[in-house]
């Protein structure tokens, strides 16, 4: 294989190939898409797979090759398609080089470790990154904010830290991000509320604090908002009325210490599917979700709630008898 001069695609997807995948692929050949996704392929990446200046896809997801990304490959200016996704892969992630297609990029669940080298930013039209279930460090480079076509970003289930940047706001194009899963510290950027496209933010099980920024019910196409495990503080404020009732369908703001009782307008959103306020210091009663019938998950456990369950949620008290656990003052109609 590696003698065919003209070779351009290779595609082995979804078979039982195992061994090495040939160390001198590339050299001879002008490859432009390599796809060998879904076999138990073991080793390195071969090293010269761009070295013909024109390869675009690079698909080897779900093997179990090891080592680390070539740096040439951070160096080919062509790609637009990387999935690297589950496999056995470590080290650093390369720099990489301007690159001006609509890339993909995906490497997660693997053992990268390191930082998130800021040269991402060189990837200029970046439509989505994923880079999961890895073991990279440090800061979320403000570079970043740079990608402003980028519409997804998974950081999640790595060590990262520090702060959010406010910078990060400059995706306006941004449908789904999420930092869950990490060491972040300091509040969420206010700023986050223009982005204006974002449909799914998920920052839970960090070391947020600083309380709810308001201007997230701003965000009128926002339908998952997960910043449970943090420790936010403060109340559910009012303003959450301003948030749009016909696109939210997951709300989880559990285990932050959050006090106050529970704002009225929380119960018209009608479309809302789960919810989940456990593990926090909120006092009154449950009276605020009364209009609640689109639930089909509920969590007020452990919190300091009194009075009558609402009509709406006895079937949970049923079904699902531990989520209302840990309030003393709490009971059945």
């Amino acid at each position: 294989m590696t003698e065919l001069k003209q070779l351009k695609n290779i595609s082995l997807f979804d078979n039982r190939f195992t061994g090495v995948i040939p160390q001198g692929l590339g050299i001879n050949s002008s490859l432009t898409l390599l796809d060998f996704t879904n076999n138990t392929f073991r080793g390195p990446i071969p090293p010269n797979l761009c070295f013909g200046k024109k390869l675009e896809k690079l698909l080897l997801g779900y093997n179990h090759l090891e080592g680390g990304i070539p740096s040439q490959l951070g160096k080919c200016s062509t790609l637009k398609r990387v999935i690297l996704k589950k496999n056995n892969l470590s080290g650093a992630i390369p720099d990489f080089v301007k690159n001006i297609n609509p890339i993909f990029l995906d490497l997660s669940e693997n053992g990268f470790s390191g930082k998130i080298p800021p040269s991402l930013e060189n990837l200029g039209n970046v439509t989505s990154i994923d880079l999961s279930m890895n073991k990279l460090s440090g800061f979320i480079p403000p570079e970043l904010a740079k990608l402003v076509n980028l519409q997804g970003l998974d950081l999640s289930y790595n060590g990262l830290e520090g702060v959010l940047p406010s910078q990060l706001s400059n995706w306006q194009r941004l449908l789904k991000f999420d930092a869950s899963h990490n060491l972040l510290s300091g509040s969420i950027p206010s700023t986050f509320g223009s982005l204006g496209e974002l449909s799914i933010l998920n920052l839970s099980e960090n070391n947020l604090s600083g309380g709810i920024p308001t201007s997230l019910f701003e965000l009128k196409k926002l339908s998952v908002l997960q910043l449970g495990g943090n420790a936010l503080g403060g109340i559910i404020h009012s303003a959450i009325a301003t948030a749009s009732r016909e696109t939210l369908r997951l709300l989880n703001l559990s285990s932050n210490g959050l006090t106050g009782e529970l704002p009225a307008e929380l119960g018209k959103f009608t479309f809302l599917e789960e919810l989940d306020i456990a593990g926090n210091n909120l006092t009154g009663t449950l009276r605020g979700l009364d209009g609640m019938h689109s639930l089909i998950f509920v969590n007020v456990s452990h919190n300091l709630f009194s009075g009558p369950v609402p009509v709406n949620l006895m079937n949970f008290i049923n079904s699902t008898p531990t989520s209302f656990v840990g309030n003393l003052g709490l009971h059945a109609l």
